[in-house]
């Protein structure tokens, strides 16, 4: 919590941005409802013979003739349908302009933080594991910063969208409904503490894997003068073996959280090796 707290303090400088993004999600929520609830209306009128008027909004507060419901339902089909892709390439570029800024930033404030250390510092880390730092694990920031607050705004407010159409249909059904809401509370729990050590063990393997492409290919004079290709090959062969195990092992704790949380990338962590940029 303290790293998404460390993180979300860079956020005022984008503020208009992130409000606009906000903006769109609400529209994308409302139009997403809206199109849900139209369902109920154009099966009342496709299927059901009697009279009477089509409610065309919730809680009655919009009422359509039924001899103008072959005029009304696609427009009001079309509409939604247009205020929904709007609004969600709206959202989607904002959180991004916002996400690329915070990681822009970020980098800049671990660039300075790694110059301002020791010279023991350096001698006690890889230049590939730093190199992997600055590059790697700063873009995963990305995803805390735009794909996953995007995807915790969105999807909140579409279910409180999405709610208030199941309340407006039937108050009972939604009560039932909800009762079951809190039993997906601890697989939810479970499953993301996995996606964290699983991702954590990926950020490691790819920063020694980093390492010994910039020993190899920086020392590379040595490599040939003492015939160490084939070492040298193994040793990344057994780093890359292990990412790729790594990264199964995400997909296939994220294919197990899909039915009711789906990130959208890899787990925003705190890097594993305490490096922390000052600010």
């Amino acid at each position: 919590m303290n790293t998404y707290i460390r993180i979300l303090r860079l956020l005022p400088r984008y503020k208009v941005h992130f409000m606009m993004a906000f903006v769109c999600m609400v529209a994308f929520a409302l139009s997403n409802g809206a199109m849900a609830y139209l369902i109920g209306p154009v099966m009342k009128f496709l299927f059901s013979s009697g009279g009477g008027d089509v409610k065309l909004v919730p809680f009655d507060l919009f009422t359509v003739p039924r001899d103008r419901m072959m005029l009304a339902i696609p427009f009001a089909i079309i509409l939604v349908a247009a205020v929904k892709g709007v609004s969600s390439y709206g959202q989607s570029y904002f959180m991004a302009y916002v996400g690329q800024g915070v990681v822009r930033d970020l980098r800049k404030k671990l660039y300075s933080h790694i110059l301002d250390q020791p010279l023991g510092f350096f001698s006690d880390t890889s230049t590939g594991v730093l190199t992997s730092r600055i590059t790697h694990d700063v873009n995963m920031i990305q995803t805390s910063t735009s794909e996953a607050v995007t995807q915790v705004l969105k999807q909140s407010l579409t279910i409180i969208v999405l709610g208030a159409v199941v309340v407006s249909l039937d108050w009972q059904l939604a009560l039932a409904a909800g009762v079951a809401l809190p039993l997906s509370v601890y697989p939810m729990q479970k499953l993301g503490k996995r996606m964290k050590k699983v991702s954590t063990q990926g950020q490691i393997t790819m920063g020694a894997m980093t390492a010994l492409l910039h020993e190899a290919i920086a020392g590379i004079r040595i490599v040939k003068a003492f015939c160490m290709e084939g070492y040298e090959s193994a040793r990344f062969q057994a780093e890359n073996e292990s990412y790729t195990r790594n990264q199964i092992k995400t997909a296939k704790v994220r294919s197990l959280s899909s039915p009711s949380w789906r990130p959208s990338g890899p787990s925003p962590l705190p890097s594993p090796y305490g490096m922390r940029p000052t600010g």
